[in-house]
């Protein structure tokens, strides 16, 4: 009985897939992070103010109710972009590279 030998997997493939571990597990933490933030929010006043708030993080001003909505809410944000960024890159490159070959 003979035996292939079996191709090794290709560094490309390794690479969409890492891509699009790390792609889902941002979106992943982004949701829990605004799962996080809706649970730190206690009233519709905080909402109202949370704009403000966040520009004034921003800003470096202090504010009297603290910096960790604002960050919550940045950091989910970011997360979120990212991990949208990241796959959208992906299929956009895969995308490219089928018209490419063609």
């Amino acid at each position: 009985m003979q035996q292939t030998p079996l191709s090794p997997p290709s560094a490309l493939n390794d690479r969409e897939f890492l891509m699009t571990l790390l792609g889902f597990f941002l979106l992943s933490s982004g949701v829990m992070l605004l799962v996080f933030t809706s649970a730190y929010v206690k009233d519709i006043e905080t909402l109202r103010r949370l704009p403000n708030e966040i520009w004034n993080a921003i800003c470096g001003r202090p504010s009297d109710a603290g910096a960790v909505l604002p960050l919550l809410l940045t950091f989910a944000s970011l997360t979120l972009f990212g991990g949208a960024g990241i796959l959208a890159w992906q299929r956009f490159s895969a995308w490219r590279g089928q018209h490419r070959a063609a």
